[in-house]
């Protein structure tokens, strides 16, 4: 039986992730849910060495409970069904350790149900649906088949259901309450992606130009004239809709320059470009052919991949540290009870 990719990139976007909070998207995968899921557990107080003893005891009945979560009850059967669905998402504990990790993470989903509950926010039955949908569509396998596969690793779907809903319920749960604080701002971004060289080394701008000529035998005179023109140039472009009436004026050189990164960029560009806005005209630029204005017209943002990547890791980090807040302070609020 192969291992489904449940954190693969997009497979987990908008059905279990965070509700868009001012147009921003607070999307995270399925990898960024569990591995939350699985981190937070381990910062709390374990249920106790007894009820895990009964959920590992092969004899026990599966219907014997464990623990109940206010009006909720956990059986050895949820236990062992919740630790087949760990190893299906890739969870590398076994014995102990992840029993632990499962009962744990039962306990947490229900308190985050009854938290839904109280202000509001039911599971949404057509959005998990939705996530199996789209978690099946990245494992190249219709509904059906991933319901099966499932099952071929001993999981119900009831169980999976449970395990997403809680944190359907609890994504919405974090929206309401932290908001923009979850979300990472474009300057957090920008900061880390300066710092490791890695977005602007892969970014990618569109770059135009206007190129004022300078004849063969121009004097000083002259070459004074063409830098003034060239410099107002730049002070009237204030996005490249404006670019046209010099395209006309200056046709010989002027135009696409093309799209390219900084190592691909002439070197007197490479510390330039970066710092323009969009629409934005750099400093002129004296060669042989007369001064260049290059204007900046397209950039695709610091290599999308590699800021999606920095986004997601930076929002993973913000929910965590927010969620186990959140949850210590529901969980001591909980009536937890321990069925030795």
């Amino acid at each position: 039986m192969r291992r489904l990719a449940l954190g693969k990139r997009g497979a987990w976007r908008r059905q279990a992730g965070l509700s868009a909070c001012h147009g921003k998207s607070l999307s995270l995968n399925l990898g960024v849910v569990f591995g939350l899921v699985l981190s937070l557990f381990l910062g709390l107080s374990p249920i106790g060495d007894a009820a895990r003893a009964q959920a590992a005891d092969g004899n026990k009945s599966p219907f014997t409970i464990l623990v109940k979560v206010d009006d909720a009850v956990i059986s050895v059967y949820d236990v062992r069904q919740r630790m087949a669905l760990l190893k299906l998402a890739g969870d590398p504990r076994t014995g102990d350790a992840l029993q632990t990790v499962a009962l744990e993470s039962l306990v947490a989903d229900h308190i985050k149900l009854k938290e839904g509950e109280r202000q509001g926010i039911p599971a949404n039955e057509q959005a998990v649906a939705n996530a199996l949908a789209n978690i099946a569509q990245n494992n190249n396998m219709s509904p059906a088949a991933f319901e099966q596969q499932l099952k071929s690793a001993g999981v119900e779907r009831e169980t999976f259901d449970l395990q997403i809903g809680a944190n359907l319920v609890w994504n919405e749960l974090i929206r309401r309450r932290y908001g923009d604080r979850v979300v990472p701002t474009d300057e957090e971004i920008d900061d880390l992606l300066k710092g490791s060289g890695e977005g602007a080394a892969q970014a990618r701008y569109q770059l135009e130009q206007i190129v004022v000529p300078i004849g063969a035998r121009a004097n000083s005179a002259a070459v004074k004239a063409a830098f003034e023109k060239a410099r107002e140039i730049q002070n009237t472009i204030k996005s490249c809709n404006d670019l046209g009436p010099f395209l006309k004026r200056y046709p010989a050189k002027s135009g696409k320059v093309g799209t390219m990164t900084v190592a691909q960029m002439p070197p007197p560009l490479r510390k330039t470009v970066p710092q323009l806005q969009l629409g934005q005209a750099a400093d002129p630029l004296r060669s042989s052919s007369g001064f260049h204005v290059v204007v900046l017209c397209g950039k695709d943002q610091g290599g999308s991949a590699v800021r999606q990547k920095i986004y997601d890791r930076l929002l993973s980090e913000n929910v965590a540290r927010f969620s186990e807040s959140y949850l210590e302070d529901l969980r001591r609020t909980a009536l937890i009870e321990r069925r030795q």
